[in-house]
């Protein structure tokens, strides 16, 4: 059975985990009592995502609509995303939002078209939570580590 509360943690520790690695490139300090004001701050211009399941299936899932709405990476909204980390729990994926979105759209475009060839590498999928519907992009694990801006071990 799905518990809202234990996903929720592992996702907390894992943005934590992610910042703290990016710390290393980005000047960040983490002070225990301000933690939150941390996250805060850095949750305005980079949205970190978790899937452990890409550990197994070589595919990262990037959400681009839940419940009939652009999810993250594509809402418009009047702060700018500006980095979009991505782990798999062994690797960070950093990757500039601005670019991550286009060349989703054009994966998205081409798997709907079919047009392409590299539709057949990447898949659109849907899937229904507890929370509602999602609706997302597989992308092969080895596109990832062509298009990130750079690559972290996830420590």
């Amino acid at each position: 059975m799905w518990i809202f509360k234990e996903d929720l943690k592992k996702w907390l520790e894992a943005e934590d985990k992610v910042l703290s690695v990016l710390s290393q490139d980005f000047n960040l300090i983490k002070n225990p009592n301000d933690r939150w004001i941390d996250l805060l701050l850095i949750s305005w211009w980079i949205e970190v995502k978790l899937d452990e399941y890409a550990q197994y299936s070589w595919n990262l899932y990037v959400e681009f609509e839940c419940n009939n709405k652009p999810s993250w990476l594509f809402k418009d909204e009047e702060y700018e995303l500006k980095y979009w980390a991505h782990t798999d729990g062994i690797r960070v994926y950093l990757l500039i939002a601005e670019d991550f979105k286009k060349f989703v759209s054009e994966r998205i475009s081409s798997c709907r078209d079919n047009k392409s060839n590299t539709s057949k590498w990447f898949r659109v999928v849907e899937q229904w939570w507890n929370w509602g519907r999602s609706k997302g992009l597989l992308i092969p694990i080895k596109e990832m580590e062509q298009i990130a801006y750079k690559i972290y071990e996830y420590k």
